[in-house]
């Protein structure tokens, strides 16, 4: 490191001089996340999971490269003047965000993730090096943002389309280090601080304004998230440096410009920061975009920046250690939930989150990798249980209903309740932005699993698909396995090769949980807590989950006028799943591209009838049944199922305005139809479905 922080020290001579440092002084630290992550490539999927993965690989990940003109027209991946402009500029970056993780995550016979991956990285770093530092001693990753840009023709490649890049960098810098290759680690570090180092000078000089660029301004947090890896002395390890103390300016003048920019338009546009507009505020009430023509008031109801900016009060804690942040991600989703509940962990928000609340409102596939990458980093800067039950929650559940099972394509919305994939935007197909980002969710999920507790030293294990971690030296080293077939099972084993102290995540949604370490008795652990458990080299445990079917009650809306919500219906859930019905479903496929490709466009309609109301007191769980090959396969029989007793409701009827569902009747309810049987499967084991179900009178 000493020959790459002198080159640091070289570059942080400026031809002009800075003003005072704005907030902090070089000597300031993070606050310490409660659970410190293991680096990008330390876990990997085993059994369904990493099937899900090599899905995801030998379809959309692995093929968008090579004809896909949002990718090979970017000017991230073109010299200049040759194939460079395509619009917009934040999708190569998308891609990379997870296409690097996923890459060091499974095995490609022929490379073909890998190679995609290191054409695309070294091209972005040659480029950049290739550049002369500019006057403020800096140099953009990517294209330059042009000064003296006070139009619209930057707002989406300007500030905003570096972020991501810069995320997918540091994941690219920590799996080489993990690789034993240091010096490909300093050289990505070095990139990193000359584009920050750029960024600063520019944003302190509003040259261009952040507001040019409204996306960089309310995704700030993304902005933040990657400077602090920089600054963490367990990433990116430069601390402290005097060479680099400028990253604290540049969090606070990030901060400060994107709060500046915040406008509530239901409220006088009094001004919001992030976190106030999770506090207060009805987010169905209509917006004014007339009066905000810089389109931010959109953005503020826009689904995806409200997924995004879920994680800025655990980001920002780490700065200034206040009460008020640490509890942000709660008060966030809190908020979602009272206003803007879908049954699979989400928010609505198909486009924006205002307008009518139904069940059959839905969700982009960005929203949904977005709010999972928020809660993993809720949960590993606060080490609260409900963020992992959350995610989880939403990668088990609202991640597979957006994919084709295959992961050839994907949605632009799914909803809790839908029955028709008729055509773009709801159809399955290459949607701009989604096809893009969804390759982050998986990936960024499977490093969610294991983590290492910075109170207590212990090996979290936070997650239970099948996995394998590499544990760092000072949680013990050696390798741990958790085994099984969860979420599909009630429980795991966890195996490791060294003597290692655990902590187990016991989450809320189960009763209890019985843990038995090899050659010992079971020990009860209580729900929603970390339980501790030590192995022996070489020892395993089991840990069972005390599972049951649980039912959340849609109430009347609170909100006059601004819902049609009627109060009754249920949702129907087991462990971390989502339950639903299957209806059985007509499929017309579009191939996309000559044959070369898997990727295809894909119509769903049902054929079957769907309009049932359910006699709770007949609900009844059926598991331990196969996992398809497509782990979470619509036409498969599913490998854990519920079963009911419904009669069909004639009130409720097919509305092709509402994605083929109309509200959901106020329930409990009559119904002269004969009582049937009929099977709810996991939701993400659904192309259409109906999740949110009138009740009948028992």
């Amino acid at each position: 490191m000493k020959a790459l922080l002198l080159l640091f020290c070289a570059a942080a001579a400026p031809s002009r001089g800075y003003p005072p440092y704005l907030a902090f002084e070089p000597a300031r630290a993070l606050l310490d996340p409660a659970l410190r992550r293991l680096p990008t490539g330390s876990s990997k999927p085993r059994g369904w999971f990493l099937d899900e993965l090599a899905l995801q690989a030998k379809g959309t990940s692995g093929q968008l490269p090579y004809f896909w003109d949002y990718f090979n027209k970017s000017a991230w991946v073109n010299p200049p003047g040759t194939k460079g402009g395509s619009k917009p500029e934040q999708f190569v970056p998308y891609y990379l965000n997870g296409l690097v993780p996923l890459s060091y995550q499974v095995d490609e016979p022929d490379a073909n993730l890998a190679g995609i991956r290191d054409r695309y990285v070294q091209f972005i770093l040659a480029a950049a090096e290739a550049k002369p530092l500019s006057a403020d001693g800096g140099r953009w990753l990517g294209d330059d943002v042009a000064r003296g840009d006070q139009g619209d023709a930057k707002n989406a490649e300007g500030y905003w389309s570096k972020y991501p890049a810069v995320l997918a960098l540091e994941q690219y810098a920590e799996a080489t280090q993990l690789a034993g290759n240091s010096s490909e680690r300093d050289r990505v570090l070095a990139a990193l601080v000359l584009h920050h180092r750029q960024f600063y000078a520019q944003l302190r000089d509003g040259d261009p304004p952040l507001n040019v660029s409204r996306w960089g301004g309310l995704r700030y947090e993304d902005g933040i998230d990657g400077i602090q890896w920089l600054l963490d002395p367990a990433r990116g390890a430069l601390g402290a440096d005097a060479a680099t103390a400028f990253l604290w300016d540049l969090l606070a003048a990030l901060r400060a410009g994107a709060n500046g920019m915040m406008l509530h338009t239901a409220d006088n546009h009094s001004r919001y920061t992030w976190e106030g507009w999770y506090e207060g505020g009805d987010p169905l009430l209509p917006g004014d975009d007339d009066r905000d023509p810089s389109g931010v008031a959109h953005l503020l109801r826009h689904g995806v920046d409200v997924g995004q900016a879920m994680k800025i009060g655990a980001l920002w804690w780490r700065v200034d250690g206040t009460q008020r942040e640490l509890q942000n991600p709660h008060t966030a989703l809190a908020w979602a939930d009272r206003y803007l509940r879908m049954s699979d962990g989400m928010y609505f928000g198909d486009e924006e989150i205002g307008g009518d609340h139904t069940a059959s409102r839905g969700t982009e596939t960005c929203s949904v990798v977005e709010t999972m990458y928020s809660m993993r980093v809720a949960y590993e800067v606060t080490g609260n249980i409900t963020f992992m039950d959350r995610l989880e929650r939403i990668a088990y559940n609202a991640l597979p209903a957006a994919l084709w099972p295959d992961v050839t394509t994907n949605v632009y919305h799914h909803n809790s309740n839908q029955l028709a994939c008729p055509g773009a935007p709801y159809s399955y197909g290459l949607y701009f932005c989604c096809s893009a980002n969804l390759h982050q969710g998986w990936p960024k999920f499977v490093n969610a699993q294991v983590q290492v507790s910075t109170r207590t030293g212990r090996v979290v294990v936070s997650g239970y698909a099948p996995s394998a971690s590499a544990l760092p030296t000072a949680a013990g080293g050696g390798t741990l396995v958790v085994g099984g077939s969860y979420p599909f099972a009630d429980g795991a084993t966890i195996t490791a090769s060294a003597a290692t102290e655990l902590a187990l995540r016991v989450p809320c949604w189960c009763e209890g949980a019985t843990v038995t370490v090899a050659g010992g008795a079971a020990q009860a652990a209580p729900p929603c807590a970390f339980f501790n458990a030590s192995l022996a080299a070489g020892g395993s445990l089991a840990i069972a989950f005390d599972t049951r079917i649980r039912l959340y009650k849609w109430e009347a809306s609170p909100l006059s006028g601004q819902s049609k919500i009627q109060g009754g219906a249920v949702e129907v859930h087991r462990g971390p799943l989502t339950y639903a019905l299957r209806p059985a479903s007509n499929v017309t496929v579009t191939p996309l591209h000559d044959a070369t490709f898997v990727n295809r466009a894909v119509q769903v309609l049902p054929n079957a009838t769907w309009n049932y109301g359910l006699l709770l007191s007949s609900l009844a769980f059926e598991g331990g049944g196969a996992i398809p090959a497509l782990p979470f396969d619509a036409e498969a029989p599913p490998p854990v199922r519920i079963t009911a007793k419904a009669r069909q409701v004639d009130a409720w009827e097919f509305s092709s305005g509402a994605r083929g569902v109309a509200p959901v009747p106020k329930s409990p309810l009559s119904s002269s139809r004969p009582l049937v049987d009929i099977e709810l499967v996991p939701m993400g084991s659904t192309n259409i479905r109906i999740s949110v179900f009138p009740t009948l009178v028992s």
